[in-house]
């Protein structure tokens, strides 16, 4: 058909800066490079930061109060609810 003949191609999208093959001059927003990975984050510290020992004593001590805890509760089931308020406050 004649018509389409006169229209103009449409003209070539312009490459979006940091994709595509034209590299975009100098850093992104971000102040990285193009396409290079973000810096890279510190590793977790391990967790034999607290010695061995320390985990046993703070597992002991956890034990302990659970222990306690467990005796509490018993000692508080048998009573009334009056008195269990006295007891935990």
């Amino acid at each position: 058909p004649p018509q389409l003949a006169h229209q103009p191609s449409p003209p070539a999208p312009t490459p979006i800066p940091g994709h595509g093959p034209s590299p975009s001059p100098g850093p992104d927003p971000l102040g990285f490079p193009l396409l290079s990975s973000p810096p890279p984050v510190p590793p977790p510290a391990p967790p034999r930061v607290i010695p061995q020992i320390l985990c046993h004593l703070l597992q002991a001590q956890a034990e302990d109060l659970m222990d306690k805890m467990d005796v509490l509760v018993e000692s508080v089931k048998d009573k009334p609810q009056e008195e269990r308020v006295t007891i935990f406050t």
